[in-house]
């Protein structure tokens, strides 16, 4: 929604991972893409993860260092579609 809100085309590719977990073998998961054209057909990936895992006796949401490359990666991308590239 906050890529979006940007005025950026976003996709999603769900996939399914495995986990070592025995009550949760595996679990559905998304891949996000947010696309804003150029003035040529050139492509640059930037690319991050949120580090969310789930262990039998522990709560793990969004460690730092997987959630702080998301925030970078969304006010770069606000900044790119504010300039509105030609």
């Amino acid at each position: 929604a906050e890529l979006k809100s940007y005025g950026l085309k976003v996709t999603t590719q769900p996939f399914v991972a495995k986990t070592p977990s025995k009550k949760f073998p595996t679990i559905p998961m998304e891949n996000i893409i947010a696309e804003l054209p150029g003035k040529t057909d050139d492509v640059i990936i930037v690319g991050s993860h949120y580090d969310t895992k789930y262990f039998e006796n522990e709560t793990f949401v969004g460690a730092n260092d997987g959630g702080s490359s998301t925030g970078a990666l969304l006010e770069i991308a606000r900044v790119l579609a504010a300039m509105k590239p030609e």
